[in-house]
Order: C-alpha cells, then sequence, then structure tokens
C-alpha cells in the first residue's frame, strides 16, 4: 500500500506541473479533473456491524478499503494504530491496521477520497463511526468537504499555446488560432510608401510592413508625369517617376504664326520658328500640316496647289477657261499679268489685297471675279482691261477699260475717260462717272436701272455733275426694271 500512495502522490506532483505550464499561455482548452469510479474490493457483510478506529480517520466494516487516498494540502497521513473491526456474518471484513485506511492533513480533505458512492473521507483524529446495515459508514468526528463522487465531471478551461493559421503573407489579412479562433496577428493596411522598384517595363511599391509580399498595381514607365532635359543635341532626356531614364529625339508641336512661319514646341521646352514648306498635292505645310496654299487650280478633276498668288496665275497664262481659287488671304505685288485666256478668280470667301492702291489685272482676254462661298473681298482697287465682276465684296475703287458687274458689293466704282461699264447688280455706296465717259444712264445695261435704300427708282436725268464734271450717286442698288 505504501508504493501505491508514492505513486499516487508522483502523480499529483506531475499535474501541478502540467497546470502551471499551461497558465502561461494565451488561450485555454478543457480539461476534465473529475476522479474514475473506482472498484470496492471485497465483499459487503451482513447486519454484523463492523467498526475501525485510528488517529486518521479509517474506513473500514464489512471488509471495504478506503480506494484513493486523498490529498491534502500539505501532507496526507494515514493513521498506523487503527484497527479494522472483526467481521461478522458470512463475509469478515479484513483488519489493515489501519495502514492505508483514511487520508487527512491537517484538517484538508482528502483530494480524490471515497470509493463506490457512499465513502467519505476523515479528517485528522476522526473516528470510524459504527458501521451498521449494508453500505459501513466513515468516520465523521472531524470536520470534512464534500468531493465529487466517482463517475462525475469536473470540466475546467486550462491555458494552452495558440497554434496560429497559415499566413497568406498578406498583411490586410488577420491570422487566427486554429484552437481557440483568436486573432493572433490583426490586419492593417498595405504601406506602399517606400522606394520605387522597377524593371525593364514596369515600376510599383512593394508594401513595407513585415511579413507581407503584396505589391501596388505596376505601372507601364513614363506613362505619368516625367521629366524632361534638353540635351543640346536634337534630343532630350525623359526621366520617369521611379528613375528610368530614355533618351529620346526631340518632337514638336506646330503653331501657325499667320506670317508664312511656324512654331514648334517640344515637350523639353524647346522651341524652334521655321518658314513654311508646301505640298502641291495638299495645300498644307509638310511640317506643320497647315493649309498654306494661297490657290489653287482644278485641271480635269486634278487639283493642284500653289503656294502663291502669283505662281497659280503663272501656271493659268495661255490656258482658257482656267478657274483659280483663292486658298487663303493673300497679297499681291501690285499687278498680275495674264498674257492671254480667260481666268475665272474664284474668291473661295478669302480675301486678296495688294501692296499697292490697286490690283491690276492686265489680261488680252477676260477676267471674272467670283465669290462662291460668301464674304470674299477684295481690299484694294482692281482695274484691269476686261474685269467682270460677279461677286464679292470690293472694298476700294473698281475701274477698268471694259468693267461688267452683275453682283457684289462695293465701296466706290469710278468710270473715267476711254473706259467702259455694263452694270446688271450689286449694290453701291458711291457710284460715278465722268461726264467724259458719259452718263449714269450709261452705266446701266439693257432693263436695268438704279434703286434707292427704300426701292424707289431713282431718276438719274435730273443730277448733275459737280465741279470737277463728275456724276455722283450714293447708296444705291441695282436691278431690273420692275413692271408696273
Amino acid at each position: 500500500m505504501k508504493k501505491s500512495k508514492k505513486l499516487v502522490l508522483a502523480g499529483l506532483v506531475l499535474l501541478v506541473a502540467i497546470t502551471g505550464l499551461l497558465a502561461l499561455t494565451g488561450c485555454k482548452t478543457e480539461v476534465d479533473t473529475s476522479t474514475p469510479q473506482q472498484e470496492q474490493t471485497g465483499d459487503s457483510g451482513g447486519n454484523n456491524d463492523s467498526t475501525g478506529t485510528g488517529e486518521n480517520a479509517g474506513t473500514g466494516g464489512n471488509g471495504s478499503t478506503g480506494g484513493n487516498a486523498g490529498t491534502g494540502d500539505n501532507t496526507s497521513g494515514s493513521g498506523d494504530s487503527g484497527t479494522g473491526s472483526e467481521g461478522s456474518s458470512d463475509n469478515p471484513s479484513a483488519g489493515n491496521d489501519g495502514e492505508n485506511v483514511g487520508t487527512g492533513g491537517n484538517g484538508s480533505t482528502g483530494g480524490n477520497a471515497g470509493t463506490e458512492d457512499n465513502t467519505s473521507g476523515g479528517d485528522d483524529s476522526g473516528t470510524g463511526g459504527e458501521g451498521s446495515g449494508d453500505n459501513p459508514s466513515a468516520g465523521n468526528d472531524g470536520d470534512s468537504e464534500e468531493k465529487p463522487g466517482a463517475g462525475e465531471s469536473n470540466t475546467e478551461l486550462q491555458p494552452c499555446s495558440h497554434q496560429p493559421e497559415a499566413d497568406d503573407e498578406d498583411c490586410t489579412t488577420e491570422v487566427q488560432c486554429t484552437v481557440c479562433g483568436e486573432v493572433t496577428v490583426a490586419a492593417k493596411s498595405h504601406d506602399f510608401t517606400g522606394e520605387w522598384q522597377k524593371d525593364a517595363e514596369s515600376h510599383w511599391h512593394d508594401c513595407k510592413n513585415e511579413g507581407c509580399n503584396k505589391t501596388d498595381t505596376k505601372a507601364a514607365h513614363f506613362g505619368g508625369t516625367a521629366t524632361y532635359t534638353d540635351k543640346g543635341d536634337g534630343t532630350h532626356a525623359k526621366t520617369c517617376v521611379c528613375g528610368e531614364e530614355l533618351t529620346e529625339v526631340h518632337k514638336f508641336t506646330y503653331t501657325d504664326n499667320e506670317d508664312g512661319t511656324h512654331t514648334g514646341k517640344c515637350v523639353c521646352g524647346v522651341e524652334v520658328i521655321g518658314a513654311h514648306t508646301m505640298s502641291s498635292k495638299t495645300g498644307d505645310c509638310t511640317i506643320c500640316n497647315t493649309l498654306v496654299a494661297a490657290a489653287s487650280i482644278t485641271i480635269d478633276t486634278v487639283k493642284t496647289y500653289y503656294f502663291t498668288f502669283e505662281e497659280a496665275v503663272a501656271y493659268a497664262n495661255d490656258k482658257e477657261d482656267t478657274v483659280i481659287v483663292v486658298e487663303n488671304d493673300c497679297t499681291v505685288n501690285g499687278s498680275v499679268d495674264f498674257e492671254s485666256g480667260s481666268v475665272t478668280i474664284d474668291l473661295n470667301g478669302k480675301a486678296i489685297d495688294s501692296a499697292t492702291n490697286y490690283i491690276f489685272f492686265n489680261a488680252d482676254g477676260s477676267i471674272t471675279i467670283r465669290d462662291s462661298v460668301g464674304g470674299g473681298r477684295t481690299v484694294k482697287g482692281v482695274d484691269g482691261s476686261t474685269v467682270i465682276i460677279e461677286g464679292g465684296t470690293n472694298a476700294y475703287l473698281v475701274g477698268g477699260n471694259n468693267l461688267i458687274v452683275t453682283g457684289g458689293n462695293f465701296a466706290r466704282v469710278a468710270i473715267t475717260t476711254g473706259e467702259t461699264a455694263t452694270i446688271s447688280g450689286g449694290s453701291f455706296e458711291d457710284i460715278e462717272i465722268h461726264r467724259s465717259a458719259g452718263t449714269l444712264a450709261d452705266m446701266l445695261a439693257d432693263g436695268y436701272c438704279f434703286y434707292d435704300k427704300d426701292g424707289n427708282v431713282v431718276d438719274v436725268s435730273t443730277i448733275q455733275t459737280d465741279v470737277h464734271g463728275w456724276y455722283n450717286l450714293y447708296n444705291v442698288t441695282v436691278g431690273a426694271i420692275k413692271e408696273n
């Protein structure tokens, strides 16, 4: 029995050590501390009572022995002086000399004391009472504390170490204990504030948080903000936000200066100014793509552009029924000479200016001026041999050896000695003829008359010349005579 007692004590020491170790961990597990049911030894006696006495409250009676000696806070004692009473009836109880008969320690209760259902542990100096009936009773002179009986459950939460789940190396995902579910690593936001990382094509940031292997979105080099540095050799350095550098040839965006030149600006800040150069097929500058042609001529559906108006006139010379379309506002140098043929000039909504006061159209054939779009004009005076004006705004003096007007707006028309005019349309701020060239009525085509601004016919026969011999008429239009 002494050997059994030592084994019990060793087990208790081991249990205390494990409990202390588990107390150091962060979570708890369930531990069952209930005492397994012990097997009763010895046959029960009959009606004869058995008594046991001893210093440490032995149990006795009917041959039963105390099972699993209880443990106290200090020491567990067993009374050596107790003697079991003699069993009576058919199954005598065995006396044990009180060796392992009761447990008690300094007033502490037996740890797992008691066998079967009705056996209790005793205190120091407890004396076993008389056993009676089928189930012997234990001594109860000392104070006793009720303990769980055999087969009862006593489950407690005890500390245990965390078992974290596998980390996915993403700091925005929390890590939990696989045993208790407690968060062992809290989630946090990515920190992409570190240095740029890059390869040949792109750049990105790695997350700075420990244990996180995530990166922000990769971006192609030079896709966002870049800086430029002129190298002075027609190239510049293009530097990406991540530090990647690329050498590029200057690329210019051009703006027409409307003076025959353009200005090109590169993203690096370099600027260049150059003269237009034109494609004869498109009329555009070959560098800035601005339409820079002064005029165009279409022959057999093939349209050719000319950089200056004079170049177009030179091509039209000696050709019949050539139409020159003015493509841009342009200025001539005073005289436009057509050697022969008939030429039509379509103002096309543009303006022809002159470096002198007049634009002289000299030709053996005829020159027709019209405006197919509207808004076209001659800025200076028009004069020439045979000039036919079908439209446009003529802001200055218009004359000619043989002037034919069918439409248009005129600031001033003047016919002098040796010149003729035939007018069948148009509006005039000032129209005049010297008496040496005829009268105002002589300027009208047959069947036409002058109308004032109110639409009334003007009787030009009543108009007299001024002191210089000029017939003058103001703010009139020319139209067909209306029937009464």
